[in-house]
């Protein structure tokens, strides 16, 4: 009785935390979701996008981080354009990536000045995480900067994602890229 009691508890014990593992088991696979649009220069940022998200398929939200500069945005109507550190994209479009810091109005001298910095996306479908992507930014001896899509990664369509990857997750991931790059 009590061997089986004691089988009994270790199976449960085990099953937990095989649930609890499920999620960082899940297989993440190369995608072209996000792309570069290769050079830029300041005076091209506000007619050519420094990076292209969408699918095919419904349901794709990209968050989008600067982690330095900026994404140059127009709302609708007459309202001023603004200047934001994350912006959200949803289905398909494009992010406006500044070298200008989001102060950059008040402070006309204030912008990112070094060699290379990053954004970070973090791909949802259907309101679960499902990959992200890094884009490194890098300038030239010419005013011109390079994005360049350093790693795009989703998860395998086959897979069951179950509540999803969490968001701290993902930004491990995309911090580890980033280490390594």
């Amino acid at each position: 009785m009590k061997k089986t009691f004691l089988f009994m508890a270790l199976c449960i014990i085990f099953s937990f935390l095989g649930c609890s593992c499920a999620s960082s088991g899940i297989k993440l696979t190369d995608s072209t979701i996000v792309e570069s649009n290769g050079s830029w220069s300041p005076v091209r940022s506000f007619w050519y996008p420094l990076i292209h998200c969408g699918s095919d398929e419904d349901g794709y939200v990209f968050e989008v981080h600067a982690r330095h500069g900026s994404f140059y945005v127009k709302p609708d109507g007459d309202e001023p354009v603004v200047y934001v550190t994350d912006l959200v994209i949803e289905g398909f479009g494009g992010a406006y990536w500044q070298w200008n810091t989001v102060s950059y109005p008040a402070h006309a001298s204030s912008h990112w000045a070094g060699e290379k910095t990053f954004l970070e996306v973090l791909i949802k479908k259907d309101n679960r995480y499902v990959g992200y992507a890094v884009v490194a930014i890098e300038a030239d001896d010419y005013s011109e900067y390079c994005a360049t899509v350093v790693e795009c990664k989703e998860v395998l369509e086959q897979e069951d994602l179950g509540e999803g990857l969490s968001k701290e997750t993902l930004q491990q991931m995309i911090d580890d890229v980033i280490q390594k790059y």
